[in-house]
């Protein structure tokens, strides 16, 4: 180990995912930078995650929470007991290629004004890519294929000093576009986010929260599309000025309306209820959402206009529909 390497923390958050904890901490066994922990954070798991990992792989760090604390406060938790200057966010149903590390903090060490780096993120079996982070769309929502602007949570290195400044993920999230929140606020701060396609993971896609393609046809949970689009509108409401957010709020709102529709056409009416307790839920928590705006302007460097650049114009949900036809959920 080179006295330059810096400590990088790994942090697994694991929920009842046994299943995929022998094929993940053996691919971590393979990494080649020399300088890294992993701490692996339980989410109250009933399947023996536990004490797998304690059997098998005796050095990692082990935070055992009493109940589901979701993925963003489990992970800000470890964060705060992380020893490294990155932090190394990891879902557990992934495999990583031996320079993992390496490409990422080789990146981060000749550029300070990087935030976080995103890997390219390959099929479970290698056989083909998802991405090398992900665009946006003015609406929140991913598009593939366009400007990064953000790395999926499965796989994203930041440095710890700026996670903390940002307050880490929202902790009213629990799961699903906290990742792209965060990255968002790093904009804002005028920090890069940037692929690093050398930085190789395999991600069972969907495997840990639901969600994939299926037959041509996007499947999905009820439980993401609620939590996706509850925390979607909270990311607009809190990042955007005030003029924009004038702008871009009420052709969100026509955008699901629409979805609605096609959801009640298709009998999908549970579909309905998700998207009624996703606006109920943000007008419940509008005053933690105005405090969190308040916040956000605190640490914002760049203006709107600069923001937008980076993003697509058009909707991603309507390039969606084009490929995939009316989500299905189950």
């Amino acid at each position: 180990m080179k006295s330059k390497d810096p400590l990088v923390s790994i942090i697994i958050v694991n929920y009842n995912g046994r299943r995929f904890l022998k094929e993940c901490f053996n691919s971590l066994k393979n990494i080649s930078y020399p300088n890294y922990e992993i701490l692996f954070v339980d989410n109250a798991s009933t399947d023996g995650s536990i004490a797998f990992i304690k059997q098998n792989y005796p050095q990692t760090k082990i935070i055992r929470n009493r109940k589901n604390l979701g993925f963003t406060i489990a992970n800000n938790n470890a964060s705060y007991m992380a020893k490294g200057k990155y932090l190394f966010f990891l879902n557990n149903d992934t495999k990583v290629d031996p320079k993992v590390l390496s490409r990422s903090v080789e990146k981060m060490e000749e550029d300070p004004t990087v935030g976080i780096c995103a890997c390219k993120i390959m099929t479970y079996d290698g056989k083909s890519q998802f991405h090398a982070g992900t665009g946006l769309d003015i609406y929140g929502y991913p598009v593939v294929g366009r400007k990064i602007f953000y790395a999926e949570g499965s796989s994203l290195m930041i440095r710890k000093v700026l996670f903390h400044r940002l307050g880490g993920f929202d902790p009213k999230y629990f799961m699903f576009h906290e990742d792209i929140d965060l990255a968002w606020r790093t904009w804002l701060m005028n920090y890069q986010v940037v692929p690093i396609p050398e930085a190789i993971i395999y991600h069972m896609h969907g495997g840990s929260a639901g969600g994939a393609v299926v037959g041509g046809r996007y499947v999905s949970t009820l439980f993401r599309r609620y939590l996706s689009e509850r925390n979607n509108i909270r990311t607009i409401l809190k990042n955007y000025s005030l003029k924009t957010l004038a702008t871009v709020l009420p052709r969100y709102i026509l955008i699901n309306l629409c979805e609605i529709f096609l959801f009640l056409v298709t009998l999908q009416f549970k579909a309905v209820l998700c998207y009624l307790k996703a606006y109920y839920w943000n007008m419940t928590n509008l005053r933690d959402t105005i405090e969190r705006r308040r916040e956000i302007r605190q640490i914002r460097q760049i203006s709107d206009r600069e923001l937008v650049k980076r993003m697509h114009k058009g909707s991603g949900k309507f390039l969606v529909f084009k490929e995939t036809g009316i989500p299905r959920f189950k």
